[in-house]
């Protein structure tokens, strides 16, 4: 298959998951995210806010906020992705490509973060993961040093998936069934 055929695939089933399959798949994940060592005890966490049906763990937010952790949010500036501070997700806007950003907040270092939930169409059992295909992730993991969680169901969980050099995989990826660490 190649990446186009796998986003394609990964979308229609996505829209197929009926809404109360969706929440309990994504609790599941949440729950196994707050199972992970690096998760625990991590301070300051860059999350991303769900577009098309991808797994919600926006519900961990307001727990790591009471608990006085870092939570930060993408934004795409240029072609680069920024990491901003927020205190709640009351004060977030439509940005680039339709995903919800910040409209407010403090920029902090990239250096300053534990964990990044990453979000993909597709992982392997090796961390690669096919995105959209515009290489915002791929160009940011590549300059932090966190521990890179992908987040997925478990229909988007490949033996291998079509890889370019600049592609970055990630330390583990979370399912509602599996974790799977990087070989």
């Amino acid at each position: 298959m190649v990446k186009e055929d796998i986003r394609r695939f990964i979308i229609d089933n996505r829209k197929a998951l009926g809404r109360e399959e969706y929440v309990k798949l994504s609790s599941r994940i949440r729950e196994r995210l707050n199972q992970i060592d690096q998760v625990k005890r991590g301070r300051c966490f860059l999350f991303y806010y769900p577009l098309k049906g991808e797994p919600d763990i926006l519900p961990l937010v307001q727990s790591f906020l009471r608990d006085g952790k870092c939570v930060a949010f993408p934004v795409i500036e240029g072609k680069e992705i920024k990491a901003v501070k927020v205190n709640s997700l009351s004060n977030f806007r439509k940005g680039a490509f339709g995903v919800y950003e910040p409209s407010c907040g403090e920029h902090i270092n990239e250096d300053s973060i534990d964990v990044v939930f990453v979000p993909g169409l597709a992982f392997d059992k090796d961390g690669f993961r096919i995105g959209f295909g515009k290489g915002f992730y791929d160009r940011f993991l590549r300059k932090v040093t966190a521990f890179k969680i992908g987040i997925a169901f478990d229909f988007q969980i490949f033996d291998k998936i079509p890889r370019d050099e600049w592609d970055v995989p990630v330390d583990i990826v979370v399912t509602p069934h599996h974790i799977f660490r990087r070989r």
